[in-house]
């Protein structure tokens, strides 16, 4: 028996990349007789000859290009094609039945066929072939007509051929058989059979169970002796017809080669077997009993050892020979002298040295010596063949051992990016990048979306992934599909903050590309911050541009910042001010018992506003209209000072009564519409630095004009009087209350949170007029209601004048229809 298959690197390389019509390999492949096929990894055909088509009554036509198992539909076959695909090495069968009993001169008989990776030669192999080479021979077609008219083939077969006469003498032999044997073609031509063989002849079909073999046809197992007087087993095939002109026909196989590819295929199989969680210990042990079936030692042990460097000059295994090991002290990782390359065969070993009867192997794993695989008791000991054997067993079984390892790690890690991934806050898509024939980017593909993003696009993830950006997000400006674009060219990253129309929403992007015509990109939604630095922005332009002096502490009253008014009022300049304390501004006007109130209302109502009197870096004093707020964080706790302050001391020089003509109403005694303006104007600067809103409420007296008619004027003044007097006792300490003409009263809220602030006060007001009034030594009780507009800073306007009239227009509008009410603006 014989397994037939081609060893050539260059019949690969030429099956691979086609045949030339005139290349000699192709007359060898259509006529040598044997029937070859080339598979891809997906076991596709890539080529097929006429002896596979006509050994499988198919035609080329029908084979070409096709699936094998399409068209030969079998199961267990197909598990050997994929044990051969993943773990590398080949598969042989000899004188069974495989495909159709069909030989390809057309005759019944057994086969014998090899599968095997091409390009990878060596066990073990690593990663999967890309092809596989298949190669089948009926077990009887070899004939004196096939070899006279065929001499290629016994060239190209990796068994040694033989063709001799009855008594045994050699007439042909090829090239296998001469490198197996260390004899040239000459020497072997003037030998005979009995010289060669070395042993006993055992009939196979005592061994294999087969029964008696076909008429003509005898397979024996024997053993060879080589040039150098070693010996070797073989199976022998021989074939006798009677046209053969009294010639036999011989092809003989190394089984030693045949063992250990089977040997090392369960291996393989075990391995891939064995559970994710398997340590090293466990793919050791079947690599130890492997390496006993290899080479027939009768025990063998695995003794894992601590962690430690291996040796300076370690091999790969000790081997120690019988009369060294009392010297070793017992220890049998004694590294052993220089050993005999090994030989051509697995079963080759030099019979002039005295082979050693045990094996200490080293496994060294992650360049550490992990444990030690441990032989003993083989028969004629342990040659440098056996040496390198085992040693690919085991190193096998620990780089199993290490890619499971390595796959575990792995997937852990895929684990982990993948939840990284899905719970990142920032969105996150993979777009590929789509261009015109003119190489125009014009749009991309979603390939891959977040969590985050999903949210970002109000979209779930199938509605996405596949799609067009155009097609999602129809409004998407084309500068982002410019921008992508221009990283998946380029493979530059790109950092920028836009703004997405369709989304309404401002984005800070990180793009970068992960291959070659794709972009991924990182969005981090910076909306909020940047209306947060918006707003900062436009607190500096009113803190550098106010007319008002302002001034910023820290919580120990050390000025940290001052704007440019503050310098002009007190003739500091900010390196002056800045680091020290607001008392340099101190005149001595007050007394201890002013700033403790002042601090006791601070602390209080984290608001404070007044008049007093400071003193300029030229030591003249000066009367200033100031307001003081505490900022405190999320705790309560109080973290600066903002004090907002006007030089009114101009007011003063005009004297008291100037002073009193045009900020107060001569009557009442309450602001005027100029101090209030001045109010608003401090109370807008405050309201702008701290984002917040003002209130406005104009209060009209319903039916004034009847009081006046009826009671005369004198009595209509003295209930102005008591009415702003009324007012003013509901009102907060930092509101102001104004008289405008006539019958008419202005509020100034600040701090307003929102809208209710304002209706809760108009309610207030509403109820405490409706007290009646007894003015003077009047016998009757008045009755008055009031009609109260409310405007909103800066929702109706951010300038005294615009309030006013948005506030009297809701006083209209009430009066219109009812009185005794209030009303927004906006109502």
């Amino acid at each position: 028996m014989t397994s037939i298959s081609f060893a050539s690197s260059q019949v690969d390389r030429q099956i691979l990349g086609g045949l030339a019509t005139d290349s000699p390999w192709l007359a060898i492949l259509e006529h040598a007789g044997l029937a070859i096929a080339v598979l891809n990894a997906d076991f596709d055909f890539v080529y097929v000859n006429r002896h596979f088509a006509l050994a499988n009554g198919k035609t080329l036509e029908l084979l070409r290009g096709r699936n094998y198992f399409d068209v030969f539909p079998q199961t267990r076959v197909e598990q050997v094609f994929r044990r051969v695909r993943s773990s590398g090495m080949a598969h042989v069968h000899t004188a069974r039945p495989f495909l159709t009993n069909v030989s390809p001169t057309g005759e019944p008989g057994d086969w014998n066929w090899s599968l095997r990776p091409i390009g990878d030669a060596d066990y073990p192999l690593t990663g999967n072939a890309r092809h596989l080479l298949l190669s089948i021979q009926a077990a009887q077609f070899t004939r004196e007509s096939a070899v006279r008219h065929t001499p290629e083939l016994r060239e190209t077969v990796l068994d040694g051929f033989w063709l001799t006469d009855l008594t045994g003498r050699l007439l042909d032999v090829n090239e296998t058989y001469c490198r197996l044997s260390g004899y040239t073609r000459s020497e072997l031509l003037q030998l005979t059979t009995q010289q060669l063989t070395a042993g006993p002849t055992c009939p196979m079909a005592a061994i294999a169970g087969d029964g008696l073999p076909p008429a003509g046809n005898e397979r024996v197992l024997t053993r060879h002796r080589r040039k150098d007087g070693t010996t070797w087993a073989v199976e022998v095939t021989t074939f006798h017809s009677p046209d053969s002109g009294g010639r036999l026909f011989s092809l003989l196989r190394s089984t030693g080669e045949q063992k250990r590819d089977e040997v090392r295929l369960r291996a393989h199989d075990r391995l891939s077997e064995l559970a994710a969680s398997a340590d090293l210990e466990a793919h050791l042990q079947i690599a130890l009993e492997s390496a006993i079936e290899l080479t027939g030692s009768t025990s063998g042990t695995i003794e894992m050892l601590p962690t430690r460097p291996p040796a300076a000059g370690q091999k790969a295994a000790s081997v120690l020979p019988d009369e060294r090991r009392a010297e070793s002290d017992g220890n049998e990782r004694v590294l052993a002298d220089k050993h005999p390359a090994a030989t051509e065969s697995s079963e080759r070993h030099n019979e002039a040295s005295t082979p050693s009867r045990e094996m200490a192997l080293p496994i060294v794993h992650e360049e550490k010596v992990r444990a030690l695989l441990k032989l003993a008791n083989r028969w004629g000991g342990y040659s440098s063949d056996d040496i390198a054997n085992v040693s690919a067993l085991a190193e096998y079984a620990v780089k199993a051992f290490a890619s499971r390892r390595a796959e575990t790690a792995l997937r852990a890690s895929e684990r982990c990016l993948r939840s990284l991934f899905n719970a990142m806050t920032c969105g996150f898509a993979v777009q590929e990048i789509l261009f015109s024939a003119d190489g125009i980017p014009y749009d991309y593909r979603f390939l891959e979306v977040n969590p985050a993003f999903e949210a970002i696009a109000g979209l779930t993830r199938a509605e996405i992934v596949g799609q067009r950006v155009s097609e999602v997000m129809p409004g998407i400006d084309p500068r982002w599909i410019e921008r992508f674009a221009a990283v998946a060219v380029s493979g530059d990253d790109a950092h920028y903050d836009d703004f997405t129309s369709d989304l309404g929403r401002r984005y800070r992007v990180t793009a970068y590309r992960p291959s070659g015509g794709c972009c991924a990109a990182v969005f981090d939604d910076i909306t909020a911050l940047w209306q947060d630095e918006e707003a900062i922005r436009r607190a500096a332009m009113v803190f550098v541009h106010s007319r008002d002096a302002i001034l910023i502490t820290d919580a120990a009253t050390h000025i940290v910042a001052v704007n440019g008014a503050f310098s002009e009022i007190t003739g500091y300049s900010s390196e002056e001010a800045i680091g020290r304390t607001v008392g340099m501004l101190k005149s001595g006007h007050h007394g201890a018992t002013f700033y403790a109130a002042l601090w006791s209302q601070l602390s209080e109502h984290g608001f404070w506003q007044g008049e007093i009197c400071n003193r300029r870096k030229n030591g003249e004093t000066y009367l200033q209209w100031l307001t003081i707020t505490a900022v405190v964080n999320e705790a309560g706790v109080t973290e600066r000072y903002i004090g907002v302050f006007t030089d009114i001391t101009r007011l003063r020089d005009f004297g008291q009564r100037a002073e009193f003509i045009a900020c107060y109403d001569p009557l009442t005694h309450l602001p005027n519409r100029t101090l209030l303006n001045i109010h608003f104007e401090h109370a807008l600067s405050k309201a702008e630095l701290m984002n917040a809103r003002l209130a406005l409420l104009v209060l009209d007296v319903d039916h004034f004009k009847e009081v006046n008619e009826r009671f005369g004027y004198e009595s209509g003044d003295r209930l102005l009087t008591a009415i702003g007097e009324r007012i003013k006792s509901r009102l907060r300490d930092g509101d102001t209350l104004a008289r405008l003409p006539g019958n008419v009263f202005a509020i100034l809220m600040e701090e307003v949170e929102n809208a209710d602030d304002a209706a809760v006060l108009a309610r207030d007001l509403l109820e405490v007029l409706a007290t009646p009034f007894r003015i003077g030594g009047a016998v009757a009780e008045l009755h008055v209601s009031a009609s109260i507009g409310i405007s909103i800073s800066p929702d109706d306007g951010s300038t005294l004048a615009i309030l006013l009239r948005k506030a009297e227009s809701a006083v209209h509008k009430i009066k219109a229809q009812a009185r005794g009410m209030f009303r927004f603006y906006a109502d």
